[in-house]
């Protein structure tokens, strides 16, 4: 969270990013019917928007983590905590922040797919 705060432009890339694959998506299925033809299709939305919501969060995690190994093994040293504490630690404080991405993704599909 501090992190976002320090650099707010990586903040708004995240959020242009997210609007960009969420509005393409939008626009793939753009409008879709009740009918049982347009089944598959709305099962398919449902698919890759699960697929993203679950799969940004998880790539974000690993890429923090990588970012702060040295930090990692300098305060495993000296034994300040371990690993695991850090990576719990870590995923606990991206929770919140989480939930604002997964929410802009299903508010846009909401409104393009129907």
């Amino acid at each position: 969270l501090i992190h976002f705060i320090r650099t707010p432009i990586l903040f708004r890339s995240r959020i242009i990013s997210t609007l960009v694959i969420a509005l393409t998506l939008g626009l793939t299925y753009f409008r879709l019917d009740n009918s049982t033809s347009d089944s598959n299709n709305k099962a398919a939305v449902l698919f890759f928007s699960l697929f993203l919501i679950c799969l940004i969060p998880v790539t974000n995690s690993v890429n923090t983590f990588t970012h702060d190994i040295p930090t990692i093994s300098h305060e495993v040293m000296e034994r300040k905590y371990t690993v695991w504490a850090f990576f719990i630690c870590k995923v606990l404080v991206h929770i919140p922040l989480g939930w604002i991405f997964p929410l802009l993704i299903g508010t846009v599909l909401f409104l393009m797919v129907g």
